[in-house]
Order: structure tokens, then sequence, then C-alpha cells
């Protein structure tokens, strides 16, 4: 029926738009240091994957250890994300891949590296909303910058 495929279609531009803020809201909780907020984003056996040396980081509780000890060693973080594709879309399960920027000063350090970043994640929906079941982060270029006033 032409009424169920309209349906059909609202829904997957709903549920798009719930997954973009999702990955503005996992770089506003991270940026921030909203620890609550950050923890929300996730499923409770969800996986948080870097490359070495970062490693893997599996359920809730060694995702925000990981998370805090982030906050701990960097100030004036920054992430932005673009380039956002949902590649698969079901009822419960979205994958998607997309690009970003990550920039943060180490405690005592004089400049600010920005990192270039690439996600792949999967996300799954959770009592009506989606939700990162696992997230991998690859790093593929960063760049050193002075900070200061001005």
């Amino acid at each position: 029926m032409v009424e169920d495929d309209v349906v059909r279609r609202l829904r997957q531009v709903e549920d798009r738009l719930a997954i973009g803020e999702l990955l503005a809201n996992y770089c506003y909780a991270l940026d921030r240091g909203l620890e609550d907020m950050f923890r929300g984003l996730w499923v409770a056996d969800g996986v948080w994957e870097f490359q070495a040396p970062l490693g893997r980081h599996e359920g809730i509780d060694r995702i925000m250890a990981m998370w805090r000890d982030i906050r701990t060693q960097t100030t004036n973080v920054h992430h932005l994300t673009a380039d956002v594709c949902v590649v698969e879309l079901t009822d419960d399960e979205a994958r998607v891949r997309s690009d970003g920027l990550a920039q943060a000063t180490a405690q005592d350090a004089a400049a600010a590296e920005t990192m270039f970043v690439h996600f792949d994640d999967v996300l799954r929906r959770v009592g009506g909303q989606w939700r990162f079941a696992s997230r991998f982060v690859h790093f593929y270029g960063q760049a050193l910058m002075e900070t200061g006033s001005g």
C-alpha cells in the first residue's frame, strides 16, 4: 500500500535524524565532560575500540573508564563529526560511517593536537532510542597547533 510505504519512509527519516543526534551528542558529552550523558549513549555491552595503543574497551564500565582517562589526560577538547552515511538501516540496527576531527591538548602541553578520524559504528535501538553497540575509531592523520590567546 502507498500509505504503508509513506509511513516506512517517514520512519527512516526519523531514524536518520535520531542517528545524527546520537553522533552529535557523543561529541557534546565528550567535550563538555558530561559523564551521565555519555554513558547513556551506549548499550550495556557496547564496544568502544581504537587503533593501538588505545585498544578495545568492552562493556559500559570499561567504556566509561576510558572516557575518564581521556578527560583526565586532556584539556580543551573539541570534536566534530561530518560526512555521516547510514550504510544499512533496519528496524533495530544501523551501520553508520562518518569522519571527524578531534582536537585536544595534553596536560601541560604547549600545542593542541588535531586528529583526523574515521568512525565505523553499529547502532542498536533500545527502548525506542538509538545507542552505540560499537564504535571503531580509526586515526588517519594529525597536526599540531600552538595554543594561546589571540
